[in-house]
């Protein structure tokens, strides 16, 4: 239950439209707010982890409309401040014999995406955006603190594959496939697989 309720019994009353009508590119929002003063119009600072809104999807289950089958939430990302203000969305969806809902993916402040349970060391697969160190990386985590990463190095043009945070397999731009090495040798270079090591 809410202040404001729409039920009916089929699309016509059971639906809501915003439209706005005007020559530019703005379209209709719905804007969710928070704030941590308890007096309406207060202004307090949020805390990371607050949040912001939420939608929430529900469905009977033969008895009230009080379980989650799906939600997307909207936090704070980090500290905020002054026209800071980091965020995150969080999808959410209920298991099968479930009521209530996990999180499934995680868009960070970062703009990295997360696949999996968000904890310390949990199975994640995190698409890095690229701006920290101009290279986009695949990356696995798992519970053992082992990782699989795959990284495409957009200045050298090369793709490598890493355990452990050690580089394995290089590929480099020339489509060449080296082991255990960073670069290729003068020895022969029209070769399209290197192994190099320095015992037997």
């Amino acid at each position: 239950q809410g202040s404001f309720q729409i039920e009916g019994t089929g699309a016509e009353d059971s639906d809501m439209s915003i439209v706005r009508n005007q020559a530019n590119a703005g379209g209709p929002a719905i804007c969710f707010g928070k704030s941590r003063n308890a007096n309406l119009a207060g202004n307090t600072v949020v805390q990371s982890g607050d949040q912001f809104g939420s939608l929430i999807f529900v469905g009977n289950d033969g008895t009230d409309l009080a379980s989650q089958g799906a939600r997307i939430d909207a936090a704070c990302d980090g500290t905020p401040g002054s026209n800071d203000m980091p965020g995150r969305l969080e999808f959410s969806t209920t298991a099968d014999g479930g009521s209530d809902t996990t999180e499934r993916i995680r868009i960070t402040s970062a703009g990295d995406i997360e696949i999996g349970t968000q904890s310390a060391h949990s199975n994640t697969i995190k698409f890095a955006d690229g701006t920290r160190d101009d290279a986009v990386t695949l990356k696995v985590d798992n519970s053992d603190d082992s990782d699989f990463d795959i990284v495409n190095n957009r200045t050298s043009g090369d793709i490598t594959l890493a355990t452990n945070s050690s580089e394995r397999l290089r590929i480099d731009s020339g489509g060449r496939i080296l082991i255990g090495a960073t670069a290729s040798q003068d020895v022969y270079t029209t070769s399209t697989l290197q192994k190099q090591g320095t015992t037997a």
